[in-house]
């Protein structure tokens, strides 16, 4: 799975304490104080920007205050009265435990062409930049930045290209890729080791340890520092019988094809999506894969199991994130965009129908088997069609009245639904979607999933996010529902675990499901002693 760390704002309030009424001389003002370090010396450096963060601020300085006199002092890399080069504000700010005249701070939104982390050597009175401009386009760093092998979606599906001469110093050329960061809110230097530091930035965590190298004309070799720690938000998640064995939504990142869960995976592109809500695959067409969200295209298709992708031609306008649902051989897509009409296509995206029967926005799936049916659920009602998506007809079954429920069609068995709801527990349908019942073991199901049948067994496992008897937990049924298996447990617990969760239908005892900020994890049947 990807690696990905963000790291937010420490905030921090630096004030001099007065007598009432009494002025405070050179006291800096107008601006947040975000980062505060006092130094072995006594003294107290200060980064401040117009912004509270992370993702604002296009003004600010570095003050220093000597506590032995209470004197203050701008000390700013590019102080705020620069009108001609002051663009950002300033975070992460940090100073050597082993010699206090040596400090560290970044700015704070510089998008372009990159963030800029400042050092100095003689307590703030001259600094030096990671990078500076060469000769237009071009920019000369005081780094190497080493990740391909460890997270090469770093570089989110950019080839960078310079700029040309038609094109004037404010285009948005030239951005390195990957980016050395941005919004960087936190950067540390070692206490231990002055030639180690870490820093965050929006897409993960950054380090050298050979940070002094910069100081003697050398370049200080950057790399990714967070191997196995995850902290994405992840929205969905399918696990087809060919190919890849897993294929994520991931906000923030796009999503990825993990050709191997235990290494690094290279992010979904053209398009690339701010965020992925939703993803499916034809059951009996499993190369076939779709995917929909938000920044971009907003849904794109891809013919060789999520390896390469194409957007779609002619997206309904105004059409984003929601659900998706390809039938059973790929000869249809149904989308369900957030507040917008229900369409189908059957064009790859070339052309898009509404739907008829069936309220906007409701979310939507396809049955595995027929590629004739879709399925919709919403506030206590639910929706079938028997015509690839044209139009949708109410059950006449009895659900409960909840807004919003997770809901699948089993592979392999046309008409079998398990629709889960928190609020009134898990529910079944053998005769597509016309009649449901309760299983009586489970008091609340925030999804459902399935994978490869126990041994002797032929029904799938089932898999969910629920409460059994009382106790939450991730769960796994072997017998159709009828038991329940806790498979984690409460050393092993994990917030938000609601968005999707889908078994291996290649390996029998594997489950993949999300989190919001503890990325995906997966499992498998301990063998062990």
């Amino acid at each position: 799975m990807s690696a990905s760390l963000t790291l937010g704002t420490v905030f921090i309030e630096a004030r001099t304490v007065a007598r009432p009424g009494a002025a405070v001389p050179g006291q800096p003002t107008g601006f947040l104080p975000h980062h505060g370090k006092l130094a072995s010396n006594g003294m107290l450096y200060i980064s401040y920007s117009n912004g509270a963060g992370p993702y604002d601020g296009s003004s600010g300085d570095v003050w220093k205050f000597d506590t032995s006199n209470g004197t203050w002092t701008r000390i700013s890399p590019v102080p705020s009265t620069d009108t001609a080069n002051d663009y950002f504000g300033y975070g992460g700010l940090s100073v050597d435990a082993r010699n206090p005249n040596v400090l560290v701070v970044a700015a704070l939104n510089s998008w372009w062409p990159d963030t800029i982390i400042f050092r100095s050597l003689d307590a703030g009175s001259t600094w030096d930049r990671i990078w500076n401009f060469g000769s237009w386009p071009t920019i000369t760093t005081n780094y190497t930045l080493s990740y391909a092998s460890v997270a090469p979606w770093l570089t989110f599906g950019d080839t960078p290209s310079p700029c040309t001469s038609s094109q004037n110093l404010n285009a948005l050329c030239p951005q390195p890729t990957p980016k050395l960061g941005w919004m960087v809110g936190s950067l540390e230097i070692d206490p231990f080791n002055s030639n180690r530091i870490l820093y965050g930035t929006g897409a993960t965590l950054f380090g050298t340890n050979n940070l002094t190298a910069w100081d003697t004309g050398g370049q200080s070799q950057i790399s990714v520092n967070a191997i196995g720690v995850e902290e994405t938000s992840v929205q969905d998640l399918i696990s087809p019988p060919v190919g890849a064995h897993l294929i994520s939504a991931v906000a923030d990142l796009g999503g990825f094809t993990h050709n191997n869960v235990s290494t690094p995976s290279v992010m979904h592109t053209n398009p690339v999506f701010t965020t992925t809500t939703s993803l499916d695959f034809a059951e009996n067409l499993p190369t076939f894969v779709v995917r929909v969200g938000s920044g971009g295209a907003n849904i794109a298709f891809s013919s060789d199991g999520g390896a390469s992708w194409s957007p779609a031609s002619n997206p309904p306008s105004g059409a984003a994130s929601g659900t998706v649902a390809a039938a059973a051989d790929g000869s249809c897509v149904l989308w369900s965009p957030t507040g917008q009409a229900v369409s189908f296509s059957t064009d790859s995206g070339s052309t898009w129908t509404a739907s008829l029967g069936i309220p906007a926005g409701v979310p939507v799936r396809s049955d595995r088997v027929n590629p004739k049916k879709f399925y919709g659920f919403a506030n206590g009602t639910f929706y079938v069609s028997t015509d690839g998506g044209v139009s949708f007809v109410a059950s006449s079954a009895s659900l409960p009245s909840v807004g919003s429920a997770y809901f699948k069609a089993l592979p392999g068995q046309e008409g079998d639904i398990w629709l889960a709801a928190s609020a009134s527990g898990l529910w079944h349908s053998g005769d597509s979607g016309q009649s449901f019942k309760q299983v009586a073991a489970v008091a609340s199901a925030d999804n459902i999933g399935f994978g490869m049948p126990a041994p002797r067994q032929k029904y799938p496992a089932l898999y969910s996010s629920a409460h059994v008897q009382g106790v939450a937990g991730i769960y796994r049924s072997d017998d159709g529902g009828v038991t329940w298996i806790r498979i984690n447990d409460n050393k092993h617990q994990y917030g938000a675990t609601t968005a999707s969760i889908t078994g291996d239908p290649r390996v029998y005892g594997r489950v993949y499901f999300t989190t919001n900020g503890r990325g995906i994890i997966y499992g498998d049947i301990n063998t062990g002693p």
